[in-house]
């Protein structure tokens, strides 16, 4: 039976917390997975500022290159799940099994993922416009003479005051998603 365990900064946690997961068709047993708790999610968002600075090390050509070869590697190769491995195939029987998806739909799907994965660079390019990939890395760059600013996610410090009447719109600034770091 296979464990999914949890994975915490890219390293694998077996929860004494675990969910059995059945076949829908017979009931027998699957497979379990790891649940993480409040206490343990806190825990990991106490580190995730050090972990976004590992992760900042990559640009994104480097991202862009890990995308390509998860893509390969997750359609051809047995890759570890817990302390076992996993082919392809095995991921469409449990997929089929637990969810009573048909094994031709999934496959499907798999090639739904590994396209997106493998097609990354156009992927952003689309969403960018055509922009460099070096203005994601730096948070700016020129275009047609224009500076533009590469937008910070949802939730980060992007906008800060300049003046002291913060409800004055007109005296705020946006900072590129760099300043943000």
């Amino acid at each position: 039976m296979v464990h999914i365990p949890v994975l915490r900064s890219g390293q694998v946690y077996e929860s004494l917390t675990r969910n059995l997961l059945t076949d829908i068709r017979s009931g027998d047993p699957v497979g379990e997975v790891s649940l993480a708790n409040p206490g343990l999610i806190a825990r990991d968002l106490a580190s995730a500022t050090e972990n976004q600075r590992i992760m900042s090390r990559l640009g994104t050509p480097e991202l862009i290159e890990k995308c390509r070869a998860a893509a390969q590697l997750f359609m051809e190769a047995d890759l570890p799940i817990g302390d076992q491995l996993q082919s392809p195939d095995d991921y469409l029987k449990q997929l089929s099994a637990t969810t009573g998806m048909p094994v031709s739909l999934g496959r499907g799907n798999m090639g739904k993922i590994h396209y997106v994965l493998s097609q990354m660079e156009t992927v952003l390019g689309g969403l960018t416009r055509g922009l460099d990939t070096e203005i994601l890395d730096s948070g700016w760059g020129v275009e047609g003479g224009r500076r533009i600013d590469v937008p910070a996610p949802r939730g980060s410090p992007a906008v800060f005051s300049r003046g002291e009447d913060r409800d004055d719109l007109r005296q705020w600034e946006t900072l590129s998603y760099a300043d943000c770091r």
